[in-house]
């Protein structure tokens, strides 16, 4: 995938995007990797491509100071009428280039965008070094064997 394909595909996604991957499965996966979080009130979080912000009920209401950050403009827009509380900061921002200094997070999380980022490494890296030390990168995705090209059918679902 490339950043071209992300905008353009998101684009199209972001009104029913939640209609596919935050209900059956995906909500059940959400909810067990999610759920049982437990930070101090205070903590700083960062949600890597926050989407239409199907994570951030997991988020919600606990006393964190939560950045949520998207590479698709429009899906962040989808996010911001579902939560448009300002406790949250919502940045336009590229996963592979996070703009914000090391050990700056608590935690950092991120679902279903390594499978799509151009260089999911490089997202990686750069979710490490914004967490502090000791603390974690929570990550809930899916992969595909990179050996193996997508069908079709997967490349536009994302």
């Amino acid at each position: 995938m490339n950043n071209k394909w992300n905008q353009f595909i998101y684009k199209a996604w972001s009104p029913i995007y939640d209609q596919f991957f935050n209900k059956g499965l995906f909500l059940k996966a959400r909810k067990r990797v999610f759920d049982d979080i437990q930070l101090m009130p205070g903590s700083k979080v960062l949600l890597v491509g926050v989407g239409t912000g199907a994570d951030l009920v997991f988020f919600m209401d606990k006393g964190y100071h939560i950045t949520a950050i998207d590479f698709s403009e429009d899906m962040l827009n989808q996010a911001k009428k579902k939560y448009p509380k300002e406790t949250l900061k919502f940045i336009q921002l590229d996963a592979q280039e996070l703009k914000f200094p090391d050990c700056t997070f608590d935690m950092v999380a991120t679902s279903l965008i390594l499978s799509v980022v151009p260089d999911p490494n490089k997202t990686i890296k750069e979710m490490v070094q914004v967490v502090k030390p000791e603390k974690q990168v929570i990550i809930f995705d899916k992969f595909v064997n990179k050996n193996t090209k997508p069908s079709i059918i997967k490349t536009f679902f994302g």
